[in-house]
């Protein structure tokens, strides 16, 4: 939907010597995003996984026009496609929607952060400690 921003979260996991980087790309509407960006739901929704597989040695990231080719150097499962939605008078409503992304092996956190920093060149900084005020459904993780 259209009223929906984005967050992108990046992490570099593993120890010393073994570790690999992934991304976590979030939309929702903006006054909700820090729910979702710290692993919550509200009470009301549901959710729905589907596995991102490749069948190719690479796969694309595209956002607007930009592009960028990730060479994966084998198939697989490389992600997954979250979608957080509720039913209201029998309409499915998606309320947010989260993409997470393995990056190859061999990239290095510096490069997937500059990788992404030139793909959403023009993505806001949300502040994840902003509080909410007033009533809002109750959350869980």
């Amino acid at each position: 939907p259209e009223m929906f921003e984005a967050g992108i979260v990046l992490q570099e996991m593993g120890t010393e010597g073994d570790t690999y980087c992934t991304m976590y790309v979030y939309f929702a509407p903006e006054e909700h995003l820090p729910v979702y960006m710290d692993s919550m739901k509200y009470d009301l929704q549901k959710v729905s996984i589907r596995k991102i597989f490749v069948d190719t040695e690479e796969y694309l990231i595209k956002v607007n026009e930009k592009t960028k080719k990730f060479y994966a150097g084998e198939d697989g499962c490389w992600g997954s496609y979250t979608e957080l939605y509720r039913k209201e008078n029998g309409e499915r409503l998606t309320d947010a929607v989260i993409v997470f992304l393995c990056m190859p092996d061999e990239m290095k956190f510096q490069e997937m952060e500059a990788v992404m920093e030139e793909l959403f060149e023009k993505l806001p900084v949300i502040d994840k400690e902003k509080k909410e005020t007033g009533q809002e459904p109750k959350r869980t993780r």
